[in-house]
């Protein structure tokens, strides 16, 4: 089976609205699992990503799960990235042990941020709470909206610097060069005429 669709999306940063294009492949055979799936966008789809399934494995009667998939990037039919992905050792509802979900035992002191309760704590090995809660104030600052619906970002810039330094720099080497040329000149006459 296969499945076309075009929509329309667009970029907030440069403001420009584009077309994309999908192209799914479903196989009824593996349980209508997505095959291959196309995307395609630009000004005249000139970029391309093709995500395929390169193998399935069967972990039960007519049920599969993909274990290898392969994934390459399009720019006017040149390609420009290409990554495989291979699943090994994939085990289907088998129990997982314990350990493989303890997470890496931190130095005492580290710091810990909750983001739940919006609090920072210092944590021991056990990542038990050893230190007071402090509040993590989260600031958010407003995106400035104009009344036609666009949103404007703003950008920090140094204003321009004026470059009579380069002007000055130069005069006072270009002096510097003279007096010392002018007191080399005066000491050699002086060391010739003694």
């Amino acid at each position: 089976m296969r499945l076309n669709i075009e929509v329309d999306d667009y970029d907030p940063l440069t403001q420009s609205a584009f077309r994309v294009r999908f192209e799914i492949f479903i196989d009824p055979s593996r349980n209508y699992h997505v095959k291959r799936f196309t995307q395609e966008w630009g000004e005249s789809f000139e970029s391309k990503h093709d995500f395929e399934v390169k193998e399935y494995m069967e972990f039960s009667p007519g049920r599969f799960i993909p274990v290898h998939t392969k994934t390459t990037g399009f720019h006017r039919d040149q390609i420009y990235t290409t990554s495989s992905t291979r699943l090994h050792n994939v085990r289907i509802n088998e129990p997982v042990a314990r350990e493989l979900f303890v997470p890496a035992s931190p130095p005492s002191g580290t710091e810990c941020l909750d983001r739940i309760r919006n609090v920072r704590y210092s944590v021991n090995e056990k990542w038990e709470q050893i230190g007071p809660e402090t509040p993590h104030t989260v600031y958010v600052v407003p995106s400035a909206t104009g009344s036609d619906g666009r949103v404007y970002y703003s950008q920090t810039m140094q204003p321009p610097r004026r470059n009579h330094w380069i002007l000055w720099g130069s005069v006072a080497i270009v002096l510097v060069g003279s007096v010392l040329g002018v007191i080399r000149w005066f000491r050699r006459r002086r060391a010739v005429n003694a």
